[in-house]
């Protein structure tokens, strides 16, 4: 179960910032401790920043597409922000993860060029 809190919308009623707090998504549910995951801008064009929480320890950010197809993926570490470039990517709506041993966060990214 997903919650959106902070959520704030332009004039054109878009979210350009949210805070989105995550359950555990899937068919088997699994222990991880879910984090909030600041998103923003979006819907994005080129350039989005992921602010990390400070108690969470991210070592893999995923993007997948809304078929699950893997369409980004890299390792990181100790990062606070993260600034990635989605200009290539096609027009729709991606979910981000950030995994981190048993912990995770997730939302979702709408593409618009």
């Amino acid at each position: 179960m997903a919650e959106i809190s902070d959520a704030t919308l332009t004039e054109n009623n878009l979210i350009s910032t949210a805070t989105v707090y995550c359950g555990n998504v899937g068919i088997e549910e699994d222990e991880k401790e879910n984090f909030p995951l600041k998103i923003f801008p979006n819907p994005v064009s080129e350039n989005f920043q992921i602010t990390i929480p400070q108690n969470f320890r991210a070592e893999k950010v995923l993007i997948t597409d809304v078929d699950g197809k893997i369409i980004y993926s890299k390792t990181i570490s100790r990062e606070n922000q993260l600034m990635l470039d989605v200009s290539s990517f096609p027009n729709g709506i991606y979910s981000v993860q950030l995994n981190g041993g048993d912990k995770g966060a997730s939302g979702k990214l709408v593409v618009m060029h």
